[in-house]
């Protein structure tokens, strides 16, 4: 696999986790959230952490599509 097409599959495979990360955190699971809210961090305290959210999601996209193409 050339590097243009890994990197493009990287991308899209960030783009799909942060996607479905979001989907299932703010639409199927905000009921339980609500219901269990003291549990949780705030909201504030919750988006300080998002650049290191985006950027597990981009090295895990990385790693994902070096182990797919690899076939391990």
């Amino acid at each position: 696999m050339n590097r243009k097409l890994y990197v493009v599959a990287a991308l899209a495979a960030f783009v799909l986790m942060a996607v479905f990360g979001w989907l299932l955190n703010n639409i199927v699971l905000s009921e339980l959230y609500d219901i269990t809210k003291g549990v949780w961090r705030s909201q504030t305290s919750r988006e300080a952490l998002y650049p290191l959210l985006f950027l597990n999601y981009f090295v895990v996209s990385f790693v994902f599509v070096a182990l797919f193409v690899r076939g391990y």
